[in-house]
């Protein structure tokens, strides 16, 4: 058990009382873990937290939470693990349907896993691609319900009209 008491203003750390037997420990972390703690602990609050040995005998914490519970230094005290050739939660071992997640819904609930490109596993490039194949889809379909009333003419000055009003609309 550890005991929090603040973050780094400027730099991604975080700074606990006491930790593996030291007081007044400045750690390493994430921007994820630097935030959470900031929302989420006051100075003096009872911490579990999963870290490591970093470099310059800086340890580095990749996991806080609240309450009294054993810190877990990884490489020396991780649990033991069972290679039955399925994938397993990454911070808590437990088995996982398939390799699609790399957390348990409990452990992801308590600290979410990064999406890589932030919209459903896509990067935007891909993102944007579809983005733009469903505006043109949506133009297409107005020209269709258009189809006999607008003169062919007109047609390229329209189509140009509604991708932009729609592209507008969408974002």
């Amino acid at each position: 058990m550890s005991k929090f008491d603040k973050v780094a203003a400027k730099k991604v750390m975080v700074r606990f009382l006491e930790l593996d037997g030291k007081t007044g420990v400045w750690t390493t972390c994430s921007q994820a873990v630097k935030d959470f703690a900031s929302k989420n602990f006051k100075s003096g609050d009872d911490v579990h937290i999963q870290y490591e040995d970093g470099k310059d005998n800086m340890f580095h914490v990749s996991r806080i939470e609240k309450g009294a519970g054993q810190d877990v230094k990884k490489g020396a005290s991780a649990p033991p693990e069972t290679n039955s050739g399925k994938p397993t939660c990454s911070d808590c071992g437990k088995e996982l349907k398939d390799a699609k997640y790399t957390k348990c819904y409990t452990c992801n609930q308590k600290n979410p896993a990064k999406n890589p490109g932030g919209g459903y596993g896509k990067s935007p490039v891909e993102q944007d691609s579809i983005k733009r194949q469903a505006i043109g889809k949506m133009t297409a379909q107005s020209l269709i319900a258009m189809q006999g009333q607008v003169d062919p003419n007109n047609i390229v000055g329209l189509i140009e009209t509604l991708y932009a009003k729609y592209r507008e609309l969408v974002g």
